[in-house]
């Protein structure tokens, strides 16, 4: 099949103008009689002709496509943070570009307005590439201590650090008081690790390591492939299992392996919530789905999604931004904790 490109000379040519004529009525600039103007505007439909995006975008300096980085393109938080950006985008002619492949030479040469970043993890390296001159408007999501790095990069904050307390003074009123944590990876400094332990080692004591659930693995790097949280979920599940952990509740490191979890303890035999509570973090909406119904903290991934983009919108029209904007979080009130 071939596709013949029809430009604005053909158009000047049916319409009897000069193509001078043309481009001013295109671009809405300069004076054109009104019959001419007509003519044209009756050549362009009869011929089908449209402007070139390429020449458009060059002309005024905007492409209306802002490119959201993110590796993790299996994770449904993923999606629903992409969902709220577009949403929001539609609202200015915005188009969200999503790519998984992380190649700084590229974004240079893209035709994009702005950046999203998917996490502070990415920021030093996204740094040191552009150096001390920012070549595209560029914001972060981020998930919790991270304020010192919007002095460069703005962020939008989902703070799992306070999700993490959130959820664990939920189960406290429901009488909890042996809360296990389950996580796939090691780092003890980790937002979410962190916060489960200055939450429960008033009450645990030296005994709080045997209440924790790791996979093992390295926080993951920026090349790594995306992390399959359903397995780890699965895993943990068992290792709780064989363990025989006395832990009434556990909370999870997020959503997905929440529901691992809940899946490999329906195989084992264990009850939820009647033998363990369950509580994930991120309040996606296929939580309503599992059986029990999770319970999780809401971190808004749909909400952070739509300010990222906001922000990035705000900087392009040369508005006044925050270095740190606060998504909203609550509790999503499931079936999967019990009351003891």
């Amino acid at each position: 099949m071939c596709f013949i490109r029809v430009t604005r000379k053909d158009v000047a040519k049916l319409a009897g103008v000069s193509v001078t004529a043309v481009s001013r009525v295109m671009n809405n600039s300069g004076y054109v009689a009104k019959d001419k103007r007509e003519a044209i505007r009756d050549a362009v439909e009869k011929i089908g002709y449209r402007p070139s995006p390429v020449a458009v975008a060059m002309q005024k300096h905007s492409t209306k496509q802002i490119l959201f980085y993110n590796k993790d393109l299996s994770n449904a938080f993923t999606i629903e943070v992409y969902r709220g950006m577009i949403s929001y985008a539609s609202r200015y002619d915005y188009m969200v570009l999503l790519s998984g492949t992380w190649d700084f030479e590229k974004i240079k040469h893209m035709l994009i307005d702005g950046v999203i970043l998917p996490n502070t993890d990415v920021i030093d390296d996204y740094l040191r590439f552009v150096g001390n001159k920012m070549f595209l408007p560029t914001i972060c999501a981020s998930y919790g201590m991270s304020t010192k790095l919007a002095r460069r990069i703005p962020l939008v904050d989902s703070d799992t650090y306070i999700a993490i307390e959130m959820i664990i003074d939920y189960l406290f009123d429901k009488n909890h008081k042996k809360i296990a944590f389950a996580t796939p990876f090691t780092n003890l400094t980790d937002t979410r690790c962190a916060a489960y332990r200055n939450k429960l080692i008033p009450i645990l004591g030296k005994s709080i390591d045997k209440y924790m659930f790791s996979n093992g693995l390295d926080k993951p790097s920026l090349m790594q492939m995306e992390e399959d949280f359903f397995e780890y979920g699965e895993q943990l599940a068992l290792q709780m299992y064989v363990t025989k952990s006395d832990a009434t509740a556990v909370c999870c490191f997020n959503d997905n392996l929440a529901i691992g979890m809940i899946q490999q303890f329906n195989r084992l035999g264990v009850r939820v919530p009647d033998d363990i509570s369950v509580v994930g973090i991120d309040g996606l909406s296929i939580g309503g789905y599992t059986y029990p119904k999770l319970t999780s903290v809401s971190i808004s991934p749909f909400k952070q999604g739509s300010d990222c983009v906001k922000v990035l919108i705000d900087i392009l029209s040369g508005k006044k931004v925050k270095g740190l904007t606060k998504v909203p979080m609550d509790i999503v009130e499931g079936e999967s904790v019990k009351y003891l």
